[in-house]
């Protein structure tokens, strides 16, 4: 079957990882230039009719930064869903639920998900490598789930790591449903004119207090000609919430660490903080008006931000979700 382009993923260069010299990153999701929401509409397209009939409420996890937007987009389009993304900020809480991605540069993750049963847990990834995170993910929810969907653009598993997270695991059953392999969206397969019109309010998948999701929220609606939101690090969920209701482009500032190959990087910002953080493929806004959106844990990559954005003449709102 023909590769699908969707799952098209683009190797870039790590730059100072011991542990994995390569990484692949979607073009679609805002690290290598504002996100794209045609595609990520065919992305939905694909990806729906291939779930299964759901056994009762269905919970959709992103995981800390990439599929964050995948998750999002996925989930404003199935009846019902709930939504949490994992944090490399929330360890430690009382009510979060925490795993380890071993390979990465900050490893530890934790999730802050309502406490029921659900019928079905599809967590979305850009790739899986491995499957090793997956499955310490899936370990930590046992108490919440029998069945669980890893729904990736790419399966890169090979040798001893395939089909390891599909083994049965303390009683939890497992599929992979790989849209590489997938083919292209019929027209039929989903009606992309027709968003979830159950979700009335936004989804709030790190469980931000009501107040602060509101204050930013408005701040970004008074902002007039608004030419791009740049979402620092985990801080996707305000600028998507706002995307919903405005199509305003959304570029991420991550923490990926890649060097600039002439291919999927052709610039690279980098943007002094604790940890450092990373503006690639940047194109000045139009019009040239900016929203900074990110947590208080930021704050000195916002201002960094900030500073490059003006010294390139572009007016700058910065908006802290914390």
């Amino acid at each position: 079957m023909k590769e699908n382009p969707i799952s098209t993923l683009l190797k870039v260069k790590r730059d100072g990882n011991p542990l994995r010299e390569h990484g692949h990153v979607s073009p679609l999701i805002g690290k290598l230039g504002p996100l794209d929401p045609e595609a990520l509409d065919r992305f939905v397209a694909i990806a729906s009719p291939r779930l299964p009939r759901p056994r009762g409420p269905v919970l959709v996890i992103g995981l800390t930064e990439s599929s964050l937007v995948l998750a999002w987009w996925l989930a404003k389009r199935l009846p019902e869903a709930t939504l949490a993304f994992s944090s490399r900020e929330g360890a430690g809480r009382p009510s979060a639920r925490s795993f380890k991605e071993p390979h990465s540069h900050a490893p530890d993750h934790s999730l802050i998900i309502p406490p029921r049963r659900f019928g079905e847990v599809v967590i979305v990834e850009d790739e899986i490598t491995t499957g090793t995170t997956l499955k310490n993910l899936i370990l930590s929810l046992g108490d919440l789930c029998d069945h669980f969907v890893i729904l990736t653009l790419s399966d890169l598993r090979e040798g001893e790591n395939a089909g390891l997270l599909e083994k049965d695991e303390k009683g939890l059953f497992v599929s992979v449903i790989d849209l590489s392999l997938s083919g292209e969206a019929k027209e039929n397969d989903f009606d992309l004119r027709a968003p979830s019109e159950a979700k009335k309010t936004p989804f709030n998948p790190f469980g931000r207090s009501e107040s602060t999701f509101l204050s930013v929220l408005g701040g970004l609606r008074r902002i007039e000609d608004l030419g791009c939101i740049y979402a620092i690090g985990e801080c996707l969920d305000l600028p998507l919430a706002f995307h919903d209701e405005k199509a305003v482009p959304i570029h991420h500032v991550t923490r990926s660490p890649w060097l600039v190959d002439g291919e999927a990087i052709l610039g690279r910002l980098e943007l002094e903080g604790n940890p450092r953080h990373f503006l690639y493929n940047w194109q000045k806004p139009n019009p040239p008006v900016a929203a900074i959106v990110g947590n208080e844990s930021t704050a000195d990559i916002a201002e960094a931000l900030r500073c490059f954005l003006a010294s390139n003449g572009i007016q700058t709102h910065v908006l802290n979700a914390s």
